[in-house]
């Protein structure tokens, strides 16, 4: 996944509330930003794919649940899409142009208070595991991010924890947590759930979407 670079102006730390009871004050509304595009879905599952032709006789199932475009290949962006779905939650798309800051404006009118922009990572089909970024500075985003992280370790206790990842200018998750910030969604996290190119690591969409709706019932 690639994200765009990238604004000069210094992201100046907030005040931290109360480590207690910061959330009981305010009716919270979660909302999730598919990450990527039809055009541009993202990380595959490729090398698991030559693979699983040959021994995995399932594979046929998650094709028929979750391919949208025919290439008999899994993709970020369709099994994020298809989790949303599951999660009965508000989510946005950055298809028609809108953009990751087109989606976080339509999550912002739509009175979300905090967003998930949902992601898969991949990478040499070795590594592995479940990570969350927040915004350098924003100590909203970053509890919001230990909160989420703590809450998919518990569900998910086989999963590899590789923990909380700083998003600064420089990073390639800063785009769409400082685009939530402009919105004024300071609870934006981005969220890599496993390795798409790694079949030990994947989770099943229907898991994924279940977790974030109960999650979002918090």
């Amino acid at each position: 996944m690639a994200f765009d670079c990238f604004k000069k102006d210094y992201v100046k730390p907030t005040e931290q509330p109360p480590l207690e009871g910061d959330d009981s004050s305010t009716a919270r509304k979660t909302g999730l930003l598919i990450g990527h595009s039809a055009k541009d879905k993202g990380a595959s599952n490729s090398e698991w794919y030559v693979k699983a032709v040959k021994y995995d006789p399932t594979y046929d199932e998650y094709v028929k649940q979750y391919d949208i475009d025919g290439d008999r290949i899994l993709e970020e962006y369709e099994l994020n899409l298809r989790a949303a779905k599951i999660s009965k939650l508000t989510y946005a798309t950055r298809d028609e142009g809108r953009g990751r800051r087109g989606a976080c404006e339509e999550l912002a009118e739509a009175d979300c208070t905090e967003v998930i922009s949902m992601h898969c990572n991949s990478y040499n089909s070795k590594a592995r595991g479940f990570e969350v970024w927040y915004l350098d500075g924003v100590i909203e985003s970053k509890r919001f991010a230990q909160k989420f992280y703590d809450a998919f370790m518990e569900k998910f206790p086989e999963t590899i924890g590789r923990g909380l990842k700083k998003g600064h200018k420089r990073s390639r998750a800063y785009g769409v947590l400082d685009a939530g910030r402009d919105y004024g969604i300071r609870k934006t996290i981005l969220a890599e759930y496993y390795f798409l190119d790694v079949r030990e690591d994947f989770i099943s969409p229907e898991e994924i979407g279940a977790f974030l709706r109960k999650f979002g019932e918090r």
